[in-house]
């Protein structure tokens, strides 16, 4: 019994351990302080919520109730979103990737004393509130009952962003890593300026630009892919190989998600028609 009861006592003590140096030891010193940047419990607990709400709780409030109509409030939402993307594109490539970081390798940089790269920090950071904010697009789906727009890609898009958004903050806080925020920033930009234009008239809901918006997003994941294979080939950066372990897979499985929808919807419908 004794020895069982120090086997669990070393085993949470590895445990804590283990946490320490991941979270601590590892991260940016510098950002600890920043809003929900402590520790990664907050984000886990909001995206536990969110999944709650979409997959159980949401359904089963609106059951027996009408959609709600919320075009207002998601134009007023759309445009805050076209606004958050665009500053953050705008800000990373001005203060980055347009001015003095290398699109071969960047190291990541933890000491914000240069305003530069504290400007890419908090764009950083500013882009993971983004990714929290955009969990809305679902809770919007759900009150207006859109159950075909709840999708696995969807709902672990969003998810998964989110966790990903928070660990670029606590441990690639400038530098290669920024480069997604950049990218994706710009791309979102295009997403919520294009859900603004089709709340406001239909004649803005057409195919071909939804055809458009995913090869773009195709084509933002397959670069991402390259921007973070080329360091595993050669990293005179020395940037960090979790962030090749980790980024590279996501987005090869994501664009296989991207794809398979984009075969569904805009190549196999066509053939049937």
């Amino acid at each position: 019994m004794c020895c069982a009861r120090s086997k669990m006592a070393s085993l949470l003590r590895s445990c804590f351990s283990f946490y320490d140096y991941c979270f601590h030891e590892l991260g940016n010193p510098h950002i600890k302080d920043w809003f929900l940047m402590s520790s990664p419990f907050p984000t886990l607990a909001i995206m536990g919520i969110y999944l709650w709400f979409v997959k159980d709780y949401g359904p089963k409030l609106m059951q027996n109730r009408p959609a709600y109509d919320l075009k207002r409030t998601m134009q007023i939402y759309n445009l805050i979103q076209v606004f958050l993307s665009g500053y953050t594109c705008y800000k990373l490539l001005a203060h980055g990737w347009l001015t003095r970081y290398s699109w071969r390798c960047e190291p990541t940089v933890f000491s914000l004393d240069d305003p530069e790269d504290y400007i890419v920090a908090t764009m950083v950071h500013l882009y993971y509130v983004t990714k929290i904010i955009d969990l809305l697009d679902t809770i919007f789906f759900t009150l207006r009952k859109k159950w075909n727009q709840i999708s696995f890609l969807h709902v672990y898009h969003h998810c998964g962003m989110v966790a990903l958004s928070w660990s670029a903050v606590k441990w690639f806080t400038t530098g290669h890593g920024s480069m997604i925020m950049m990218l994706n920033s710009g791309v979102h930009t295009l997403l919520y300026l294009y859900y603004f234009l089709t709340s406001v008239s239909s004649e803005y809901n057409s195919a071909w630009w939804k055809k458009y918006l995913t090869t773009i997003q195709l084509v933002q994941f397959m670069y991402i892919c390259i921007h973070f294979g080329q360091t595993v080939l050669h990293n005179p950066c020395h940037f960090g190989w979790v962030g090749q372990v980790v980024v590279i897979p996501q987005n090869v499985f994501i664009f296989t998600l991207f794809a398979d929808f984009y075969y569904k919807t805009y190549i196999a419908k066509k053939k049937s028609t």
